[in-house]
């Protein structure tokens, strides 16, 4: 039960950011929006199967279609129904990040870091719909620490199985619970975890039926049974560049093999070793540290039907992509960002806290400046040289190695609901 001044403090602080949202709604946005609103309309005009062309995943598109719809009807501006779609989402994200921090037993007031922080505010004053996919990810994990009976993780499963529809990160959390349940098994002999993949993979296969019998007479048997699959397969292929304004590990390497002069890009279909190009570098690479971690925390684990495992690994994972894939975006760290948020209230090292904050300061001042449309913003602008942007990556980079590193020295997880005093390994 929440004292009573934390009630207080919440719901002035709910009401406060809320407005603070509100005015936002009217904010200047990333082009972005126009390719939302034209990805709807395809929707609309051609059906989903023929209009659809991938980047987000059909679900997102469908979205989009019915904020374009419903602007249609109302004559209402797409962005405004569409970021007021988002503030419903945003509003649940905080909702349930604070249902979370109850069954870790941790401070509910840091939930006013979500709600709150320049970052989250900035990241959807521009539009972007990550707090969409954000809140089925957490509402998966929110269930997984309700309980770990089969049933349990099946219902957990569905919306970790509507997130997979709807952005690409989404795709390496589901690559994690694999793994896990994987490891799991081997070392148990359990299938119970297994449970959790069966909605994911009864919905995308629910759209490859839709997409192939909807395609087949038109494209033939071969094209209408992989165009989906293909999607998901080559999203690296979309901008394929080393980093598209991500400060992470990329970007002085961007910087310092660029021409001078030349505009702030490098393929990621450069070779880094002799047949090995950076982007199958990078992915292999990603692959193997979240299956070493997905692997290290089933065998500390003590007590395996953990949820609290899940938010843990969900987390070391959506940290690790950003940091090391290539053509990261600006906005890629944020799903990360909120489930950082728990962890740091549970376990409160000053390391994990501290770098955590340095991260979130980071991104925010990188997005801010990037898309500055305020006259403080402009006039800072023309400082935010790529030479700058390069001294943050290099802060930037250091701040991610502590975060993950803290996450690996959390090496005893268990089901903190109900628990006050768990065991773990942490800066005092």
């Amino acid at each position: 039960m929440f004292k009573n001044k934390q009630k207080i403090i919440l719901l002035s602080a709910f009401f406060a950011g809320l407005a603070a949202r509100i005015f936002l709604l009217f904010t200047q946005t990333t082009a972005d929006m126009g390719s939302y609103l034209d990805w709807g309309n395809r929707v609309l005009n051609q059906g989903l199967a023929f209009g659809f062309q991938g980047t987000y995943f059909p679900l997102q598109w469908q979205i989009f279609a019915f904020c374009s719809l419903i602007g249609k009807i109302t004559h209402l501006d797409f962005q405004l129904i569409l970021k007021t779609l988002t503030l419903l989402f945003d509003a649940g994200n905080f909702v349930l990040v604070i249902a979370i921090l109850k069954k870790l037993k941790g401070n509910p007031l840091y939930s006013l870091l979500y709600w709150l922080h320049p970052w989250f505010l900035i990241v959807f004053s521009l539009g972007y719909v990550d707090f969409q996919l954000t809140f089925f990810i957490l509402l998966a994990i929110y269930l997984l620490l309700k309980g770990q009976k089969f049933s349990d993780y099946l219902w957990a499963g569905l919306p970790l199985g509507l997130a997979l529809l709807m952005k690409p990160q989404t795709q390496i959390v589901i690559l994690a619970v694999i793994v896990y349940a994987l490891f799991d098994f081997i070392k148990n002999r359990k299938l119970k975890r297994f449970a959790l993949l069966i909605f994911p993979a009864a919905l995308f296969l629910g759209y490859e039926i839709y997409f192939f019998l909807a395609r087949l007479p038109v494209k033939g048997f071969l094209r209408a049974l992989i165009i989906l699959p293909y999607y998901y397969l080559t999203i690296q292929n979309v901008k394929p560049q080393l980093t598209a304004q991500m400060l992470n590990f990329w970007y002085p390497v961007v910087y310092f093999i660029r021409e001078p002069g030349a505009p702030f890009y490098a393929s990621s279909n450069i070779y880094l070793l002799p047949f090995v190009k950076a982007k199958i570098l990078a992915s292999l690479a990603t692959v193997f540290l979240v299956s070493s971690y997905a692997w290290l925390v089933n065998k500390k684990n003590e007590r395996p039907d953990s949820g609290s495992a899940y938010l843990l690994i969900f987390a070391f994972a959506t940290t690790l992509v950003p940091f090391l894939m290539t053509s990261a975006h600006e906005n890629h760290l944020f799903l990360a960002t909120v489930l950082l948020i728990p962890l740091a209230a549970k376990f409160g090292g000053k390391i994990l806290n501290l770098s955590f904050q340095g991260l979130l300061v980071i991104q925010f001042i990188n997005i801010y400046l990037i898309y500055a449309y305020d006259r403080i913003g402009l006039a800072l602008q023309k400082y935010y040289t790529y030479g700058f942007r390069t001294i943050l990556a290099g802060v930037s980079i250091i701040l991610f190695v502590l975060v993950l590193r803290e996450l690996v020295k959390i090496n005893r997880i268990q089901n903190y609901a109900g628990e006050d005093n768990p065991v773990v390994e942490q800066d005092q």
